[in-house]
């Protein structure tokens, strides 16, 4: 079975060979029909558009893309075509709502009292406004196929802040394509900042421009956007934060992309009727000791606030300002990006019993839960042996505490997994 892989996914090479037995790794923009026409499987990301002119006349019958969006598929052909598809939703949410939260926090307006517009309120656009609300802004979530209370015109009368997080879309009774057009900004009552890290037509770029330059906005923080790689170089000029397309481009966004397309293959495989899969182990690389985003030297020393320290979205607006004829390079050569500070022994050892915690099954807390209960029976019935004292209350309290140890342990697990199933359920009944 032969895999083509777009180059530029993280920590996959080693990994995706204990699946597929041949591989081949190209830069995704450079993938063409020739190379997918003996393929099986495609890894991609956004830069591939995977559609009749690619895949005619392939033997592709897999294709995984290590993204949360899949505008770039076409999804019709490859139904017509009997090619199954796969993403990775919510692969990279956190980083996305890091970008926000730490634009906003940038900016100073990371306070109470503001009102933020949250469009589109999916896996990204969820911990955007759960994380804002938590710092005591008023969120109102604007998301129409879902049933969310409020709309855009309504957002245009009190927002001080508007972010997107919709996909990109043409049809269907809610189309995204131009969400934000020329009407919409001059609908606009408050003079708001706009946040688009959705997707680059979600918003008019040449309308934007023009609420720019006529004050119907105060400011733009701009991710995404129309005609990548080659941007708009006035709005490049006049938004205060502009980044190559990279906000959910964390380490852990990424190594979260790459498991989950990973086992997507992996599944793939078991339905094809392979039976015996190894294990594969995605981890992003840990931060070296006095990491400062804006200044990635080691022993570098920082007065700003820990989360910009984490990341700040100024360097790599600073970055993209000075050389737009990059964007593509500063995406595929990305810096180090962290969500979380493993930078000491300890917090290393924190995270990592937090993911092993993670990784554990409901059945498996149902077996350590359950484990407590021959430990308490022998606590007890060991008393009825002939042996001394001193002997029985030794081999109580030994027998005792692992009953407790087993019971608490069982009880920890099946919490965190309880949590995790509970809120999947809800967020499913919700979309």
């Amino acid at each position: 079975m032969k895999a083509v892989i777009d180059d530029k996914i993280p920590y996959i090479k080693g990994q995706i060979e204990k699946l597929i037995e041949q591989t081949v790794y190209l830069k995704g923009s450079d993938i063409g029909p020739n190379d997918v026409a003996d393929a099986d499987i495609l890894v991609v990301r956004t830069r591939t558009h995977c559609n009749e002119a690619l895949l005619k006349g392939s033997q592709v019958r897999l294709i995984v893309t290590a993204t949360i969006g899949h505008d770039h598929l076409d999804k019709d052909y490859l139904q017509r075509a009997g090619i199954e598809w796969t993403n990775c939703p919510g692969c990279n949410a956190s980083s996305v709502m890091q970008y926000v939260h730490n634009s906003l926090l940038a900016l100073g307006l990371l306070k109470k009292g503001l009102t933020v517009g949250v469009v589109g309120v999916g896996h990204v656009g969820t911990l955007v406004a759960n994380d804002l609300e938590k710092k005591g802004l008023n969120v109102l979530r604007c998301d129409p196929p879902k049933g969310e209370k409020y709309t855009l015109p309504q957002l245009a009368e009190v927002c001080d802040i508007i972010t997107f997080h919709t996909p990109l879309t043409k049809e269907g009774n809610h189309p995204t394509y131009h969400l934000a057009d020329a009407a919409f900004f001059a609908s606009l009552k408050k003079r708001p900042l706009i946040i688009n890290s959705s997707r680059g037509a979600v918003v008019d770029n040449e309308a934007l421009l023009h609420a720019l330059e006529s004050g119907q906005v105060s400011n733009a923080v701009i991710d995404t956007w129309e005609g990548e790689p080659n941007l708009n170089r006035q709005l490049l000029g006049k938004a205060i934060i502009a980044t190559p397309h990279i906000a959910g481009y964390s380490a852990d966004g990424k190594a979260n992309a790459t498991r989950m397309s990973l086992q997507a293959i992996a599944d793939f495989l078991v339905k094809s009727g392979k039976t015996s899969l190894p294990s594969f182990k995605v981890n992003p690389p840990r931060l070296p000791k006095h990491f400062s985003y804006a200044d990635t030297t080691e022993n570098s020393t920082s007065s700003v606030p820990k989360a910009l320290r984490l990341y700040d979205p100024r360097t790599d607006t600073a970055r993209l300002k000075a050389h737009p004829e990059a964007f593509e390079s500063q995406r595929g050569n990305y810096p180090l990006r962290r969500e979380v500070d493993d930078s000491t022994a300890l917090k290393r050892a924190l995270l990592s019993t937090q993911a092993w915690l993670r990784g554990l099954s409901f059945r498996t807390g149902v077996i350590v839960l359950l484990s407590c209960i021959p430990f308490y029976i022998l606590s007890f019935a060991q008393m009825a042996l002939p042996i001394s004292a001193a002997t029985k209350t030794l081999l109580w309290t030994i027998l005792f505490g692992l009953a407790k140890t087993t019971q608490y342990a069982g009880i920890t697990i099946l919490g965190v997994e309880g949590y995790r199933r509970f809120k999947s359920f809800f967020k499913k009944k919700k979309q």
